[in-house]
Protein backbone atom coordinates (compact mmCIF):
# COMPACT_ATOMS: atom_id res chain seq x y z
CA UNK A 1 0.00 0.00 0.00
CA UNK A 2 3.06 2.21 -0.11
CA UNK A 3 1.97 4.58 -2.91
CA UNK A 4 -1.65 4.84 -1.81
CA UNK A 5 -3.32 8.05 -0.68
CA UNK A 6 -6.33 8.07 1.64
CA UNK A 7 -8.80 10.80 2.47
CA UNK A 8 -10.27 10.61 5.97
CA UNK A 9 -13.17 13.00 6.34
CA UNK A 10 -13.48 13.73 10.05
CA UNK A 11 -9.92 12.66 10.80
CA UNK A 12 -9.76 14.64 14.03
CA UNK A 13 -12.52 12.76 15.84
CA UNK A 14 -12.01 9.73 18.04
CA UNK A 15 -12.78 7.17 15.32
CA UNK A 16 -11.28 9.23 12.51
CA UNK A 17 -7.97 9.77 14.29
CA UNK A 18 -7.64 6.04 14.95
CA UNK A 19 -8.24 5.37 11.25
CA UNK A 20 -5.57 7.96 10.40
CA UNK A 21 -3.10 6.24 12.77
CA UNK A 22 -3.84 2.83 11.28
CA UNK A 23 -3.33 4.02 7.72
CA UNK A 24 -0.09 5.79 8.58
CA UNK A 25 1.17 2.61 10.23
CA UNK A 26 0.53 0.81 6.94
CA UNK A 27 2.55 3.39 4.94
CA UNK A 28 -0.50 5.03 3.42
CA UNK A 29 -0.30 8.79 2.91
CA UNK A 30 -3.31 10.44 4.52
CA UNK A 31 -5.27 13.62 3.84
CA UNK A 32 -7.28 14.19 7.00
CA UNK A 33 -9.96 16.80 7.44
CA UNK A 34 -11.22 18.58 10.52
CA UNK A 35 -13.93 21.12 11.17
CA UNK A 36 -12.85 22.42 14.59
CA UNK A 37 -10.36 20.10 16.32
CA UNK A 38 -7.14 20.84 14.46
CA UNK A 39 -4.99 20.21 17.56
CA UNK A 40 -5.67 16.45 17.50
CA UNK A 41 -4.36 16.16 13.94
CA UNK A 42 -1.43 18.51 14.56
CA UNK A 43 -0.16 16.14 17.26
CA UNK A 44 -0.20 13.27 14.77
CA UNK A 45 1.34 15.41 12.05
CA UNK A 46 4.40 16.31 14.16
CA UNK A 47 5.60 12.72 14.14
CA UNK A 48 4.28 11.85 10.66
CA UNK A 49 4.96 14.99 8.64
CA UNK A 50 5.61 13.18 5.34
CA UNK A 51 2.60 10.88 5.67
CA UNK A 52 -0.14 13.22 6.96
CA UNK A 53 -1.64 16.34 5.40
CA UNK A 54 -4.30 18.25 7.32
CA UNK A 55 -7.12 20.29 5.80
CA UNK A 56 -9.97 22.30 7.29
CA UNK A 57 -13.32 21.28 5.85
CA UNK A 58 -16.80 22.19 7.03
CA UNK A 59 -19.24 19.84 5.30
CA UNK A 60 -22.02 22.41 5.63
CA UNK A 61 -20.01 25.01 3.68
CA UNK A 62 -19.55 24.43 -0.05
CA UNK A 63 -16.69 26.94 -0.31
CA UNK A 64 -14.83 25.16 2.50
CA UNK A 65 -15.21 21.82 0.72
CA UNK A 66 -14.01 23.23 -2.60
CA UNK A 67 -11.02 24.93 -0.98
CA UNK A 68 -9.95 21.73 0.81
CA UNK A 69 -10.22 19.64 -2.36
CA UNK A 70 -8.30 22.26 -4.36
CA UNK A 71 -5.47 22.09 -1.80
CA UNK A 72 -5.48 18.27 -1.83
CA UNK A 73 -5.35 18.24 -5.62
CA UNK A 74 -2.24 20.46 -5.53
CA UNK A 75 -0.52 17.97 -3.24
CA UNK A 76 -1.71 14.65 -4.71
CA UNK A 77 -2.64 13.41 -8.18
CA UNK A 78 -5.15 10.89 -6.89
CA UNK A 79 -6.99 9.59 -3.86
CA UNK A 80 -7.23 5.82 -3.62
CA UNK A 81 -9.20 5.38 -0.40
CA UNK A 82 -12.01 7.47 1.11
CA UNK A 83 -13.26 7.06 4.67
CA UNK A 84 -16.20 9.07 5.95
CA UNK A 85 -15.77 9.41 9.72
CA UNK A 86 -17.22 12.91 10.02
CA UNK A 87 -20.24 13.75 12.09
CA UNK A 88 -22.56 16.66 11.73
CA UNK A 89 -24.40 18.20 14.67
CA UNK A 90 -28.16 17.93 14.30
CA UNK A 91 -31.16 18.55 16.47
CA UNK A 92 -32.24 15.58 18.52
CA UNK A 93 -35.27 14.42 16.51
CA UNK A 94 -36.92 11.07 16.50
CA UNK A 95 -37.47 9.46 13.17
Amino acid sequence: MKDKVALVLGGSGSIGSEIVRLMISRDIKVCATYRQNKAQLEKLQKSNEKKLSVYRMDLSDEASIKNAFDEMHKAYDKIDIVVFAATYPTENKRI
